[in-house]
């Protein structure tokens, strides 16, 4: 986890997911209600696609701020299916 750290969001703590010492997601916490949500995801977006990945995002809407997630959906899948697999 990445504390108070600079983006298009605002001062934001990232957290970020591995699997295999692959990243495959990004969380941006408690991105603050007066941003420009969609705005700040777009620009958030580009900076963390890469190669060909699909990155997609998600945006969680807490009450009194946002988590916005990023993540690769072709490892997310691996993921999922190596979880699967092991539980």
């Amino acid at each position: 986890m990445v504390n108070d750290y600079k983006t298009s969001c605002g001062m934001v703590n990232i957290k970020m997911s591995f699997f295999n010492a692959i990243i495959y997601s990004i969380r941006l916490k408690n991105v603050s209600k007066l941003e420009n949500v969609e705005s700040c995801t777009t620009e958030q977006l580009q900076y963390f696609s890469y190669k060909n990945r699909k990155i997609h995002y998600r945006i969680i809407n807490y009450s009194d701020y946002y988590d916005i997630d990023y993540y690769d959906s072709n490892l997310k899948d691996k993921v999922f299916d190596w979880i699967g697999k092991w539980s």
